[in-house]
């Protein structure tokens, strides 16, 4: 990965970590990033947080700058901690967007697509720097998807019981389904060409990060698909995403919600800006 300045590190470390993709090792993925939504973030930083010490989110105060009462006050502490609280509110204001692009740019190393490949007389990828902000970005990945080919990964035969496990009845003749190869992933994306397959999660989920499902009809045509990280003995929804990565009916979230008890599910839970903790959904 190409040298960055201090500020710029922090700033990218920051937000990968927000995001949950700072352990990715597909090639490439991390100079794409920081070209792209690292960038854009820390512009956004620049333009609408400025020098100020404090930066206003729902009528709180949030200290900006990095500095704290008491604690370590080294130059390294106050830059990490400056730049987490603003990848915390950059997140918290973009994370549809940021997560459709960053699946996009995990796809596109993956798969090694030659535009990941060029770069301009500065060292960075062409198609990244054009943009100028996060909805730039996600309307270049809406773009990808459009004209990407819905893969075919069925060329041999398919023995389900190897690759998937039938988790729970949902009700209305769903039925919630467990992806557990490679193999299962690229199939849900062949049927709802987003973008769960192709390499992009197979590291998460070889490595028990995240679990995905498959939330399947009554003809067993898959409707969404449901991530759900695993933090310790807790497990949350991370997001349901349906055809090209939008939301699924109303109905099948429904179906989420009425499970997630029996599950063992959860919302996310976190400690919002100003200290209070809070359950929040990120689908």
């Amino acid at each position: 990965m190409k040298r960055m300045p201090q500020e710029m590190a922090a700033a990218c470390l920051a937000l990968a970590r927000e995001c949950e993709c700072d352990r990715s090792n597909a090639f490439n993925f991390f100079e794409l990033f920081s070209d792209g939504p690292a960038r854009v973030f820390v512009n956004w930083c620049r333009t609408t947080i400025g020098g100020q010490e404090t930066y206003d989110v729902g009528g709180h105060h949030v200290r900006v700058d990095g500095w704290q009462w008491g604690g370590d006050q080294s130059t390294e502490a106050v830059l990490r901690r400056r730049w987490e609280t603003r990848a915390g509110i950059y997140f918290a204001l973009h994370r549809d967007e940021l997560r459709h692009v960053i699946d996009w740019l995990l796809v596109s190393a993956a798969e090694v697509e030659p535009w990941t490949h060029r770069r301009d007389i500065n060292g960075r990828v062409p198609k990244m720097v054009k943009a100028s902000t996060i909805a730039d970005l996600a309307a270049e990945a809406d773009r990808w998807m459009q004209r990407a080919p819905s893969p075919v990964f069925d060329l041999e035969p398919y023995n389900a019981e190897e690759h998937e496990l039938a988790i729970s009845d949902l009700g209305a003749g769903y039925t919630l389904v467990r992806l557990l190869t490679p193999r299962a992933l690229d199939r849900e994306t062949a049927a709802l060409r987003h973008c769960v397959g192709r390499g992009s999660y197979d590291q998460l989920v070889e490595s028990g990060r995240s679990e995905i499902y498959s939330i399947r009809d009554p003809a067993g045509a898959p409707q969404a698909t449901v991530e759900i990280r695993i933090d310790g003995d807790h497990k949350y929804v991370v997001q349901v995403k349906g055809y090209l990565n939008e939301k699924p009916e109303r109905h099948v979230r429904d179906l989420v919600l009425g499970s997630m008890v029996e599950l063992g599910w959860s919302e996310r839970m976190t400690h919002t800006l100003w200290g209070q903790p809070a359950a929040i959904r990120y689908w």
